[in-house]
């Protein structure tokens, strides 16, 4: 695994990334959202993987005790798992060599008509936001971590019995980039995030007291 430089000019808390090689070459980036959740943004190199597209990902959890909440979305996901160190396949015949904590299977690639996939709608770029129904996740919780890429043969060139998988870990996060405390979460649920529950309870005067009851 090579590590590449950050997606921005400058670090920052909120994103990092890194290259893979294997079948193909993968770039790997991790977005930290202001919403409290993470955005997973997989692509082949331009270049690589000819006749393969992007199928399913599985990787590991910094916080297992999260994943019975924990769900993704995204344009191209057509299904999802969570289990600590028990996701080993997803619908479509997505399939881990071991048990990961999390796994995303991405939607089929498109065909039509022609086999060998030129000119046909192959996914080579996927992403998927990963949250928690009631607490933030960070970088922390995915940096590091294993994680195997499941690639999809188009052409004919990739039939057989090829293994179609790239392993790597996550990106390294940030020197900045550090897990915030999950209870600094708002207790009621609202956007601001624990902004108030910091604050003191609003005490009456004497005075104000007196006469609320006159």
């Amino acid at each position: 695994m090579t590590e590449t430089t950050y997606l921005s000019a400058v670090p920052t808390p909120e994103s990092c990334s890194t290259t893979v090689t294997g079948v193909a070459d993968l770039r790997v980036a991790l977005h930290e959202l202001a919403d409290g959740s993470v955005m997973l943004d997989l692509e082949m190199i331009d270049g690589q993987g000819s006749g393969l597209a992007l199928g399913a990902v599985f990787f590991d959890f910094g916080a297992p005790e999260l994943l019975g909440m924990m769900s993704a979305w995204g344009d191209e996901l057509r299904d999802q798992r969570f289990a600590k160190g028990a996701v080993t396949s997803l619908r479509g015949g997505a399939a881990a060599a071991r048990g990961y904590d999390c796994g995303v299977a991405l939607r089929k690639p498109n065909l039509g008509l022609n086999v060998a996939g030129f000119g046909a709608s192959v996914q080579r770029r996927a992403k998927a936001v990963l949250s928690h129904e009631r607490l933030s996740i960070c970088l922390a919780d995915l940096a590091g971590r294993d994680f195997a890429v499941q690639l999809v043969p188009v052409a004919a060139n990739h039939q057989g019995g090829e293994t179609l998988v790239v392993t790597g870990r996550f990106p390294s996060a940030p020197p900045a980039a550090k897990a915030q405390p999950r209870d600094a979460v708002a207790k009621d649920g609202s956007i601001f995030g624990g902004l108030f529950d910091n604050f003191p309870p609003i005490e009456r005067s004497a005075d104000m007291r007196m006469r609320s009851i006159a």
